[in-house]
């Protein structure tokens, strides 16, 4: 996803540096593909996003945070649980930017 979102970026630059060069009767043409490459790179920001944090949630879940099960506490209360050390917190909230996706 990466590699599409700096490709589409890089490309969207380029379009923009020659569109003074275009004839005017094909610029709104030519404006309409660079804004198909920015679309290109904001579908994919997104797709990343949205992985990033399904994996969050799964460790954090793999780690062993609980809702509690209370009848007396309203359904809306994120109150969590966590049994583990410190290290294992951590790793289970650790942003892993750097894994590619």
């Amino acid at each position: 996803l990466q590699t599409i979102i700096d490709d589409s970026m890089k490309y969207q630059k380029e379009l923009f540096k020659e569109i003074e060069t275009v004839e005017p009767k094909y610029r709104s043409r030519y404006v309409e593909v660079a804004n198909g490459t920015m679309h290109i790179a904001l579908d994919a920001v997104k797709v990343k996003l949205k992985t990033q944090e399904e994996k969050k949630k799964q460790r954090l879940k793999d780690a062993g945070f609980k809702r509690p099960v209370d009848s007396n506490s309203p359904s809306d209360t994120t109150n969590n649980f966590f049994f583990g050390t410190r290290n294992d917190l951590i790793a289970a909230i650790r942003d892993d930017s750097d894994e590619t996706t």
